[in-house]
């Protein structure tokens, strides 16, 4: 998996919890070891792979939506954020039907996790 700069990263942070973040910059854009990733993070080795991976696999996900976007050849505004169910970006977020918090403090929803889990 290649090595992003900085100003690549920063295009897809946003999607990325911050631990997957962290790790994900050390390992990508410092280019540091395992080791030093862990060291660094106060974790270890294996938990920096996995966050590692989950932050790869939510960048390659909005990589190929944006690919898929831009073959349609439509003008869409962009993405508003990341579904809390599925981790996939969408445009459209709705509060989670299970989540019984503050609506200013429910977890946002894509519509289809959306009607997933009102029918569940």
């Amino acid at each position: 998996m290649p090595e992003l700069t900085q100003s690549e990263f920063v295009e897809f942070a946003d999607l990325l919890t911050d631990r997957q973040a962290e790790a994900f910059w050390h390992r990508r854009v410092e280019g540091s070891t395992r080791a030093e990733a862990a060291a660094e993070m106060g974790s270890s080795k294996s938990n920096v792979d996995n966050l590692e991976r989950a932050a790869h696999q939510k960048i390659m996900q909005a990589n190929n939506l944006v690919s898929v976007v831009d073959a349609t050849g439509v003008e869409i505004e962009g993405v508003i954020g990341v579904c809390s169910q599925c981790d996939d970006p969408t445009r459209e977020l709705r509060p989670n039907p299970t989540d019984n918090s503050d609506l200013r403090k429910k977890q946002m929803v894509c519509p289809d996790c959306h009607d997933q889990l009102k029918s569940a």
